[in-house]
């Protein structure tokens, strides 16, 4: 064992096993699967739809991430106790 390394195994988890990690829904996976599909032999206007289909299928799930990030950072607090940057 080198220096620094600790003498217990790993208790990390792969990110398709971890509990309470994010997995890409199957809406944005085939959206993101049909761009890389395409992306060495796409013209531009097809790329960019292709994007834009990759946002679209992303936002109600973007949206649930962050706001539940917002709540894990606030939870307990009083308003007057949150700093705002």
């Amino acid at each position: 064992m080198k220096r620094g390394e600790s003498s217990r195994r790993s208790t990390r988890r792969s990110p398709r096993t971890a509990r309470n990690c994010w997995t890409i829904p199957k809406g944005i996976a085939a959206c993101r699967d049909k761009l890389l599909a395409v992306i060495d032999t796409a013209d531009t206007e097809q790329l960019k739809d292709l994007i834009r289909a990759v946002e679209a299928a992303s936002e109600s799930f973007v949206a649930r991430r962050m706001n539940k990030s917002v709540r894990a950072v606030l939870a307990g607090k009083q308003i007057d106790e949150v700093e705002v940057r």
